[in-house]
């Protein structure tokens, strides 16, 4: 049987973990989407887009990425891992409620430029935040759990988007958005981002 600290560990790998599996949600989602605004029968008011214009939708995220690795590196360090989180959470969130009323291509780049963001968050945040609170012989597992995760959001996004519309498809991935959101508010700091700020009475409490 798993001891409490070891369950504790587990939960919140999962939890932290779910901003994974939301972009690769958006992964997923991006390709029978591509079709889908191609087509006649594109959610967008502005009408059906171009290839070109398919093909910047495609690329774009790679923006949000870059300052993604910049910006939240830079709150994990000076604000803590958790507080990086949850900009990460907020992020998503926003981009989800921007496709949801999105009406022009605009508002799709801007969807994925968000998306960009958080995964880019995700990929710098997420393995630092896993290895400061994980004990030696479990951190190789959990540390995989970041991948295992991405790829089930790849996967889940190509067949919510394969059996459900588009509006659905985007309320659930608000659903995933919301729970990672409230989650992150009950996930521990990281014990070593504790230390390093001098408070060792609390790092020892959260180990």
């Amino acid at each position: 049987m798993l001891s409490k600290g070891i369950r504790n560990q587990y939960f919140a790998t999962i939890c932290a973990n779910l901003s994974t599996l939301i972009y690769g949600l958006s992964i997923g989602w991006l390709s029978p989407n591509l079709e889908l605004l191609l087509s006649a029968d594109t959610p967008l008011s502005s009408g059906v887009i171009t290839r070109s214009e398919a093909g910047w939708i495609g690329s774009i995220g790679t923006v949000g990425c870059v300052l993604a690795v910049l910006i939240c590196g830079w709150v994990a360090e000076i604000v803590g891992r958790k507080a990086a989180l949850m900009l990460i959470g907020v992020t998503q969130l926003a981009s989800w409620v921007v496709v949801l009323f999105a009406s022009d291509l605009t508002m799709i780049y801007t969807f994925r430029i968000l998306g960009g963001f958080a995964g880019g968050g995700t990929f710098s945040v997420i393995p630092l935040f896993v290895s400061e609170i994980s004990e030696d012989r479990i951190r190789g597992t959990l540390g995989a759990i970041l991948s295992i995760t991405c790829n089930i959001g790849i996967l889940l996004g190509f067949i919510l988007c394969y059996y459900l519309d588009y509006f659905t498809v985007t309320y659930i991935a608000l659903a995933f958005c919301i729970l990672f959101s409230v989650g992150c508010m009950f996930l521990p700091e990281s014990p070593q981002y504790l230390f390093t700020k001098e408070k060792k009475d609390v790092s020892i409490y959260t180990v």
